[in-house]
């Protein structure tokens, strides 16, 4: 059986992650809060480097990115 961690607005940072992978464990995929492609320029920059690859370690995170412009999501997905 897979286990998955849900997020939660705020909470699940990439600092609680970590706290909790090294406390708990088990989980073995984290999904981001979702972000919003089609605003790029006004997504907090904390945000962003929560969700970015060298903050993860070990850690398997799938970021959520919403959307509805198909260029807008590729381009924001390469960033991260």
């Amino acid at each position: 059986m897979k286990l998955y961690l849900a997020p939660v607005q705020g909470i699940t940072t990439a600092c609680f992650r970590g706290v909790f992978a090294a406390r708990a464990g088990g989980i073995d995929r984290y999904f981001s809060p979702f972000v919003s492609a089609a605003k790029t320029h006004a997504v907090q920059s904390s945000l962003l480097k929560d969700i970015f690859p060298e903050r993860q370690g070990a850690l398997s995170l799938v970021p959520q990115i919403l959307g509805n412009d198909g260029a807008a999501f590729v381009m924001f997905a390469r960033v991260i």
